[in-house]
């Protein structure tokens, strides 16, 4: 089954966006999008729909542009460029900007303005979605290359914190005997899938087979008609009630305990009489 996945990461389709074709989605790519703390990468698809229509264009022409060169050739346009090469970058660029204003008003693709832009960064979702693998079964997306994985039942130690980047570079240095050129232009799909390979044959997790991905999907469906059952429309929204319960039950105090000690036991001495400190009377 995963088969399809390694296969879907190994030959993406090629994708254009805004009258630019795009270069397989590498962890170079990744990088500069975020040095560049561009929304279309980190943010969800409902918060950068709240930004307003030019910052979420030019963001979207900021993402194609580092996605349709290679990342040592945008490297040396920022650190080491000469005339030539400003001088070629700032015509082609001049040039493709004429074409995407060609495109929206609708001369070449029939879709113009708003519906326009709204499509083109649909377009681009759709390219960094189908670049990376889906581990978690919970974010499973048709189309999209999946390879579910868990942790080793085994294992007692803690998550690793490092940055995921910095640890596919270093697997595609050591292991596949790439130069760190080389690693920073590997698409970012084809790096997850070798490297979750490699970590579940050093048993450091593993990958859901077929079984397990049959046994997972039936459970999800039986905690969906136990959630539907109980007037919930999603299992999330079951489990946050029943957490919600719980918790109130633990805040509030317990009926048992306030009929095990009643306030009205507790005795007080009477005002006057003094209150005696042994039993001796003395």
């Amino acid at each position: 089954m995963h088969e399809f996945c390694f296969s879907d990461v190994s030959l993406p389709d090629r994708q254009a966006v805004l009258e630019l074709p795009l270069l397989d989605f590498c962890i170079g790519h990744r990088l500069i999008l975020l040095r560049q703390r561009n929304p279309l990468l980190w943010q969800t698809e409902a918060d950068f729909n709240l930004l307003p229509f030019a910052r979420q264009n030019f963001w979207l022409v900021e993402a194609v542009y580092v996605c349709a060169q290679s990342f040592a050739g945008r490297q040396r346009l920022e650190k080491e460029p000469t005339r030539w090469a400003l001088w070629q970058n700032r015509r082609l660029v001049s040039k493709w900007h004429r074409h995407i204003r060609r495109a929206e008003g609708g001369v070449r693709t029939g879709v113009p303005g708003l519906a326009y832009w709204a499509l083109e960064a649909a377009k681009f979702r759709n390219h960094l979605a189908g670049a990376r693998i889906i581990t978690d079964f919970e974010e499973r997306r048709e189309g999209f290359p999946f390879m579910p994985v868990t942790g080793m039942p085994e294992a007692d130690g803690r998550s690793l914190g490092g940055p995921t980047d910095a640890a596919l570079l270093q697997f595609l240095v050591r292991e596949l005997r790439l130069d760190l050129a080389a690693a920073l232009e590997y698409p970012l799909g084809l790096a997850q899938a070798h490297y979750l390979s490699h970590l579940e044959r050093t048993g450091n997790l593993r990958i859901m087979n077929a079984d397990e991905m049959e046994f997972k999907e039936q459970n999800g469906l039986r905690d969906l008609e136990a959630a539907k059952a109980a007037g919930f429309e999603t299992v999330k929204e079951h489990v946050e009630s029943v957490v919600a319960k719980a918790r109130a039950r633990e805040s509030s105090p317990s009926p048992s305990l306030m009929k095990k000690h009643p306030t009205s036991n507790i005795q007080h001495p009477k005002p006057g009489k003094p209150t005696p400190i042994n039993n001796h009377g003395g």
